[in-house]
């Protein structure tokens, strides 16, 4: 009998040790580094879904993931929990509405059996593990190549590589998020698989933990002819040349003095000349006169308050967050 019990809890102790040691050997989902970048590349946590100002259906996620306390915390104890079932992972709802298992306003997210599923459901069988200390820190996103020049029917391969703090690296073509800007150029599949379709230039951008990185690509429109006889007179010329040659495009003829001064002052204070500069203009005979009359104009108070209300729209600045407008005088 002391025999029998013997071998009985040497069989309980071995089975117990092997589930120890597959635990043990089965690695832990990093909300940060897996977690994060599923739901980047899914577009969750896009402007037009839950990364909203307000977010979405009840859950308010940060923009492209970049604060992963707050979305730990938003997903994992939000709605009082009810966005997971630990016992029956599937049944998460949290799973539920991104497959169309359940009623879903942003659509179908996620493939019941990929492998972002398989993770996502790996993560809740393990308790949904926040972020930790201990976990690589990441540090930096390279993209290669990052530029190619190719012909309709070409097809290329980005590599995407994190680098950590730790000097590691990571090939994370699986987890970052791949999108082209222009599709009639040029298209891309998930895994950063690009094919050239038609003339033109855009770049595929690669997002990866709130970092960026892109892969331009350039179809020609042709062979660029007549730019030996371009005077490039200072670098902004020394690259518009370069691009040129890139997409295959020609330098157009030298516009009129009408045109040209019209357009200097709305490019630089968005307002018109007024006859009597335009007059004055015309009747110069010096040669310089154009590169005098850009100078002139861009010493004009109304260039810094015009590209201030510019750069104002781009970044969205609020009116109520503005001070007034403060007179400085000169010492």
């Amino acid at each position: 009998m002391e025999r029998i019990f013997g071998l009985f809890c040497v069989g309980i102790l071995f089975q117990t040790s092997s589930v120890v040691h597959a635990f043990a050997e089965d690695p832990i989902v990093s909300f940060t580094n897996d977690v994060q970048p599923v739901l980047t590349r899914l577009g969750c946590n896009m402007g037009a879904c839950h990364g909203a100002q307000y977010g979405q259906g009840g859950l308010k996620l940060s923009l492209r993931g970049f604060d992963e306390s707050s979305d730990y915390r938003e997903i994992s104890k939000g709605a009082m929990g009810r966005r997971f079932s630990t016992n029956s992972p599937e049944d998460s709802l949290f799973l539920r509405k991104p497959t169309l298992e359940a009623p879903h306003e942003g659509g179908k997210r996620l493939v019941l059996g990929s492998a972002e599923y398989n993770l996502l459901t790996k993560w809740i069988k393990q308790g949904m593990p926040g972020p930790s200390p201990k976990e690589k820190v990441f540090q930096s996103l390279q993209v290669e190549p990052t530029e190619v020049i190719a012909k309709p029917g070409d097809k290329f391969s980005i590599k995407a590589t994190a680098t950590h703090a730790d000097g590691s690296k990571e090939i994370v073509n699986a987890k970052a998020s791949f999108d082209s800007l222009n599709t009639s150029v040029a298209i891309t599949d998930d895994k950063g698989n690009v094919s050239a379709i038609g003339a033109g230039e855009t770049v595929v951008m690669v997002r990866y933990l709130g970092s960026v990185g892109i892969f331009r690509i350039i179809l020609p429109y042709g062979t660029a002819k007549g730019l030996d006889k371009f005077p490039k007179k200072n670098l902004v010329d020394d690259i518009w040349v370069q691009k040129w040659q890139k997409t295959g495009l020609s330098p157009t003829y030298n516009c009129s003095d009408e045109e040209f001064f019209r357009r200097i002052y709305l490019n630089t204070i968005s307002t018109l000349p007024t006859p009597d500069e335009i007059r004055a203009f015309l009747a110069d005979k010096d040669p310089a006169k154009r590169r005098k009359a850009i100078d002139k104009v861009l010493e004009r108070p109304e260039y810094v308050d015009a590209w201030a209300y510019k750069w104002g729209d781009l970044l969205r600045n609020n009116r109520a967050v503005l001070q007034k407008k403060r007179n400085v005088v000169p010492s």
